[in-house]
């Protein structure tokens, strides 16, 4: 083996996984960034509400901070499996790595779609 890896591709003859194993790491890592300045500022919110106020909106920033730890879960699984998929040459780690990589976006859009829809409502 001379240190490259070629890519099978039986499914999908245009999709190379183990060439964009390292672009799957670098948006992985990006996104579970972004969440964390998400959650770090939802933290930050949350601790400046009048401690009254705090006990009725608990448990929607509680709800908003596990699906975003989540998300930063599902991101940073994405980045490891990417690193092994192209390390090892394995097509199918880097494939997974790749679908999780969607899933953790899938994740943010959901985190800001809810977070929306709580602002809208106006329940805090």
């Amino acid at each position: 083996m001379n240190g490259t890896c070629t890519a099978v591709g039986q499914l999908l003859p245009y999709f190379d996984s183990l060439n964009i194993a390292g672009e799957t790491v670098a948006a992985a890592s990006a996104l579970a960034g972004l969440v964390i300045v998400y959650l770090g500022n939802l933290h930050n919110a949350f601790t400046h509400l009048p401690p009254e106020k705090q006990k009725r909106v608990r448990a929607q920033f509680q709800r908003r901070a596990r699906i975003s730890f989540e998300g930063v879960a599902i991101s940073l699984a994405a980045a490891v499996l990417g690193v092994l998929g192209k390390s090892l040459c394995s097509e199918p780690v880097a494939d997974l790595s790749t679908v999780l990589l969607f899933v953790a976006f899938w994740w943010g859009i959901r985190v800001a779609w809810m977070t929306r829809q709580e602002v809208t409502s106006a329940e805090f």
